[in-house]
């Protein structure tokens, strides 16, 4: 037991100067899990199975229970974690200060231009509104697919949930590409109008800028189109 606690004394220490290793990582995290047993034969178990810390925290459930050593309690542990980790990284999605206080579509498109000529990257933004189109915040999500509008439906539901909006629109550019929607972007604007009209929540316009312009869902009226 001495020596059991030595090494979790050294971790903690390594801890404290920053010098852990990713699996030293996930050996501490399964203290709680494991507390009166040495976790670090199964931290690298789990590390060599699933190949790296952030995909054991993603694992599934089943998948950990066919890690030898992993019982009911530490797949659990890991799953819940994993979830933690999953929300944290919802609620940090960055807000970001917005220049403009009242949505109106020319003043819009003006500022669309000017906020998204200079970006390298691809962005999603979602400007909430309430009842007289006062912009009361700006949610941004990075995308990852270059060129398409990705959508997590928890994302726009807890922005609703947090909000209570009375409108949104959407904005997404291609910094490399024209402003044509994709055929993934024309889905994915269709999956936010059925979470719109889920939660009673009016969406009321989707700008894409690329670099001819800005393309407007509801100028070519897409957005009537896609309404239940």
């Amino acid at each position: 037991m001495a020596e059991h606690s030595g090494h979790r004394q050294r971790l903690f220490q390594k801890l404290k100067e920053g010098k852990l290793t990713q699996h030293e990582y996930l050996e501490m995290l399964l203290f709680n899990a494991m507390p009166r047993r040495n976790t670090n034969d199964l931290a690298h178990r789990l590390y060599s199975e699933f190949g790296g810390l952030k995909k054991v925290l993603n694992a599934s459930y089943e998948q950990l229970m066919k890690v030898e050593g992993v019982g009911e309690s530490v797949a659990l542990y890991i799953v819940c974690l994993g979830k933690i980790l999953e929300q944290c990284k919802t609620e940090e999605q960055e807000e970001t200060p917005c220049s403009i206080a009242v949505y109106e579509f020319s003043s819009f498109v003006a500022f669309v231009k000017q906020e998204y000529a200079h970006l390298q990257h691809e962005r999603l933004d979602v400007y909430l509104l309430d009842s007289d189109s006062r912009i009361i915040g700006r949610k941004t999500s990075s995308l990852a697919h270059t060129g398409e509008v990705f959508v997590e439906p928890t994302f726009f539901t807890q922005l609703f949930a947090a909000y209570s909006p009375s409108g949104i629109v959407l904005v997404h550019n291609h910094p490399k590409g024209k402003c044509a929607p994709s055929n993934v972007d024309n889905r994915s604007t269709e999956r936010v109008q059925e979470l719109c009209e889920l939660h009673n929540v009016l969406f009321c316009e989707h700008f894409v800028y690329g670099l001819d312009g800005v393309y407007s869902y509801g100028e070519d009226r897409r957005m009537d189109l896609m309404k239940g």
